[in-house]
């Protein structure tokens, strides 16, 4: 026989089921889209679980440097006068070749500690062959199926002992359009820090794309956009890049008052060997390239650096306050027999030449020179003037190392300068 409850017992009960039942009428009638809770016990219990430690963070961390491991390549850094002294990362595109990226100054010529596949050297892209491993394999890129939703990726940074991850958190990816890339990027806001030539992963693995500044805004290439873009480097390879022999630069309001152009580029200098020499003359200014405006550097950048040798283009050009078109076609770029010394100098008695600036892919950018250097010595020549830089080089054989003491700052070396 059950113990029978007593009345205020059963008042009790009474009122707090008529109270709960009062207080699920109001909230439904309060909150009517909010979802019922069936079992409020789950989501206390959640949250009076023990949150993630560091070392659950740091276990996350290698676990993704585990995905990406195969799919990374630490690349040497190029020799020229920007070089860092320290590695880059590029990706695989196959067993053998991996995707990197150059900085404009690395673009002209053939950097020197990079095996060169194929360079776009308008978007700095480029397919270098890399040693092959069994377990190598090309990164599966990011497929967003949204782009204004938030996002964790992992930005690689080259490292004494591989590659390093650092956290990137992104609010949203609006597309935007950036010249010479095959479609549109992701924008980045101003203050991402993390440089050009960044490759960015998802905490699955997955390639998200590279970081590029364009005019100092910063955006994310697509990795599937990368990938795909490589592969149409590799299969156009074989075609012998051409050049128009005209250096031209920005347009300032000043030339434009002078010339009467409102957009465009102004002529610096015209290769007196080249088909433009018959058409083109400084301080002309180059409004069209192919009925395509060109109303920036960029622009001119973009239509010319991708022509190859025997292309025709017509050019829009403004003299003398009239309009003109004219035809020009791309030659091939005039191929030295040697590696020209490649320094510009300035005379400081008392202590030697001053380098003012190195040539990408010169004898002085291989032996180490650097802008700012002292040159204090050159084989047997004291506080050398540059005519006496210039005259060593010159007379040196080819493969002939010469001795170049050096001033930096408060230190002192010494380098060989190499004819070849």
């Amino acid at each position: 026989m059950h113990p029978r409850l007593s009345r205020e017992t059963r008042r009790l009960l009474t009122a707090a089921t008529v109270a709960l039942v009062a207080l699920w009428v109001l909230a439904r009638v309060r909150f009517p889209d909010r979802p019922v809770t069936p079992n409020p016990i789950s989501p206390l219990l959640t949250q009076l679980a023990a949150r993630p430690a560091f070392n659950d963070l740091a276990a996350e961390i290698g676990q993704l440097r585990t995905l990406i491991a195969p799919s990374v390549v630490m690349l040497p850094e190029t020799d020229t006068e920007n070089a860092t002294g320290r590695p880059r990362v590029g990706v695989r595109l196959s067993a053998d070749a991996a995707v990197t990226y150059l900085q404009p100054g690395e673009r002209r010529g053939d950097p020197i500690g990079l095996d060169l596949v194929a360079l776009d050297r308008v978007t700095g892209l480029a397919v270098v062959r890399v040693m092959s491993a069994r377990q190598d394999q090309a990164p599966v890129p990011w497929s967003p199926v949204r782009t204004d939703t938030p996002k964790y990726l992992a930005a690689t940074e080259p490292w004494h002992d591989g590659v390093s991850l650092s956290p990137l958190f992104v609010s949203r990816f609006p597309p935007i359009t950036a010249s010479g890339w095959s479609g549109p990027i992701w924008q980045l806001p101003s203050a991402v820090e993390f440089p050009s030539g960044t490759f960015l992963f998802t905490p699955d693995g997955e390639l998200a794309g590279l970081i590029v500044r364009e005019t100092g805004a910063a955006g994310i290439v697509p990795g599937e956009m990368i990938l795909a873009d490589a592969e149409r480097l590799v299969a156009q390879r074989n075609v012998v890049p051409g050049e128009l022999g005209v250096s031209v630069r920005s347009l300032t309001p000043a030339l434009a008052a002078a010339t009467g152009a409102e957009a465009g580029v102004v002529v610096a200098w015209v290769n007196a060997r080249s088909s433009a020499a018959a058409h083109l003359a400084v301080g002309d200014v180059i409004e069209g390239f192919n009925d395509s405006p060109v109303k920036t550097l960029r622009d001119w950048e973009v239509r010319s650096g991708r022509l190859a040798v025997g292309d025709v283009v017509e050019l829009s050009v403004r003299r003398m306050g009239e309009v003109r078109r004219v035809k020009l076609t791309a030659a091939a770029p005039p191929v030295s027999e040697q590696r020209a010394l490649g320094l510009t100098l300035r005379w400081v008695p008392g202590v030697g030449s001053e380098v003012v600036r190195v040539e990408n892919s010169s004898a002085a950018a291989v032996a180490g020179v650097a802008r700012g250097d002292f040159i204090t010595s050159i084989g047997s020549s004291k506080t050398p003037t540059p005519a006496t830089v210039r005259e060593v080089f010159d007379e040196a054989r080819e493969g002939q190392p010469i001795v170049l003491g050096l001033s930096r700052g408060d230190a002192h070396d010494v380098v060989a300068l190499t004819k070849r």
